[in-house]
């Protein structure tokens, strides 16, 4: 279940199309020790010798040094200190890409234009790039259960635990059609350890999506286009003819010929209820 989130952590935008830059995060005053300890902190972690194990077992150590010092349960109460596992691997475990999206989150309601993200889909956090009062940047993973909605770009990814169902893998979502049913995809990627002369840290595989279909409170998964058509059983010729028509390929298909494709199915529907 969510829950509301403790105001001792803010994002500040009083008039968010005056802040397109990034949000601010309000801190509680601390001795100047903390701050100094904190930053410490994170250079020995770039200053660790580059074994493997024994550096990520330093790496978590130290996080949670880091997140005890500055107080989790206090400044940092809607989300911990970030450092990305396996920092060594190949590849990253990011949607899309590795670098800052400029986009926009809703949290608790509140929507805040202008913010550095990114969505580790590895373990499925959502992640903030913010900059301090007292100068300098955070980078933050957010509770997934106060964030209500996020976009990156162009794309809107929606919070899964408010559907109120089981068998999603992911607490995030893309919504890529609403209508009289909800079509969405969940992304992970998966982290392989076998190490090897190219991947002497392991590395990152390739995005896995999860296609469903929401509609009356069921969850159906869509993970090709047979199941798309036994979906639609009545309808199977309607619609591949407008997947010939529009050269959609269901496994290779964008998010915008998916949209299409699903507003084209809904009507169909709307159609013959009519």
């Amino acid at each position: 279940m969510r829950q509301s989130c403790n105001n001792s952590l803010t994002i500040i935008a009083t008039n968010y199309d005056l802040m397109p830059a990034e949000a601010i995060i309000s801190f509680q005053n601390r001795h100047q020790f903390v701050h100094c300890s904190f930053s410490f902190l994170l250079l020995l972690i770039f200053l660790l010798p580059f074994e493997s194990s024994a550096q990520e077992d330093r790496v978590r150590m130290l996080k949670a040094r880091a997140d005890s010092i500055l107080g989790a349960d206090d400044e940092l109460v809607n989300g911990t200190i970030y450092l990305q596992e396996h920092l060594m691997a190949n590849n990253h475990p990011f949607f899309l890409y590795s670098d800052w999206y400029f986009g926009n989150i809703t949290v608790n309601g509140d929507l805040f234009k202008g913010v550095f993200l990114k969505y580790d889909i590895y373990s499925d956090k959502l992640i903030l790039k913010a900059a301090r009062h007292r100068g300098g940047t955070v980078v933050i993973s957010l509770n997934n259960e106060f964030v209500d909605n996020f976009r990156l770009g162009d794309r809107y990814f929606v919070n899964a635990t408010d559907f109120r169902v089981k068998g999603l893998q992911t607490d995030f979502v893309e919504l890529l059609y609403h209508g009289n049913f909800d079509f969405f995809v969940g992304y992970v990627k998966l982290f392989n350890s076998n190490y090897s002369s190219k991947a002497p840290y392991g590395y990152y595989g390739k995005t896995i999506s999860f296609y469903y279909i929401l509609q009356d409170g069921r969850l159906t998964r869509i993970n090709a286009k047979k199941s798309l058509l036994g979906y639609f059983e009545p309808y199977k010729k309607e619609i591949k003819r407008f997947m010939k028509k529009n050269k959609i390929k269901y496994g290779k298909a964008s998010y915008t010929q998916l949209h299409a494709l699903m507003h084209y199915c809904d009507n169909l529907t709307v159609e013959t209820v009519k």
